[in-house]
């Protein structure tokens, strides 16, 4: 008959679930006890049956720990990194439209007069790597201030490099200073062959020289 056939109850399942559900009610207590009783100080979690129920440590002075029991930053993450996809890294910030995903950092001078602050901004574009691939270090108040594309251009100044792998744009007359020490020279190679340089290498007299490979000057 069909009454006969009746499925026995799944008391595992019953006593795995009142199991875990009494680890929770002791932690809460836990909790309590050390919140309460220690002048509400963020308990460093938990107890040793809870650690491999909860990956994240909250210690005594409010440090968060992922990975590991001893965070010893405002958040520390241990974990082992790996390339060649979207899950391997420690941290990952995902744009949900196409746009930059981005990491911003202030401090205590920031205000609503002065709203300053930096990012760490990347956004990547369809296809092969190219232009739109882009990584910016932005300055709210002045704009990109380092860019790297996809071609391996860097911008300084700008966030678009185009046309050359160090592309300098800067509004005043000085885009760029060379400092160094008795000598100094800039050196051109073409196919990894030595072509010629432009400084202070011939000698020490007060001006610019350019040379060839050579060694002629002028």
């Amino acid at each position: 008959m069909i009454w006969e056939k009746k499925l026995a109850p799944d008391f595992g399942y019953s006593i795995s679930f009142l199991f875990l559900l009494a680890l929770m009610v002791i932690d809460f207590f836990l909790f309590y006890h050390q919140n309460v009783t220690s002048k509400m100080k963020i308990m460093r979690i938990r107890t040793s049956f809870l650690q491999f129920l909860i990956p994240v440590i909250v210690s005594a002075q409010a440090n968060v720990g992922i990975g590991t029991t001893m965070p010893k930053a405002a958040l520390a993450i241990h974990s082992n990194s790996v390339t060649g996809n979207i899950e391997g890294a420690q941290l990952l910030l995902f744009e949900e439209e196409n746009d930059f995903a981005r990491l911003r950092m202030t401090n205590s001078l920031h205000s609503t007069e002065n709203n300053k602050f930096w990012d760490i901004a990347a956004r990547i574009s369809n296809g092969t790597a190219g232009p739109n691939d882009r990584l910016n270090i932005f300055l709210n108040g002045y704009g990109d201030v380092i860019s790297l594309n996809g071609l391996g251009n860097i911008g300084i100044g700008t966030g678009a490099p185009v046309a050359a792998r160090v592309h300098l744009s800067y509004p005043d007359a000085v885009p760029l200073v060379l400092q160094g020490g008795p000598g100094l020279f800039l050196p051109f190679f073409e196919n990894n062959d030595y072509r010629g340089y432009i400084g202070s290498y011939a000698g020490n007299a007060n001006d610019v020289d350019f040379g060839t490979g050579a060694g002629n000057t002028t």
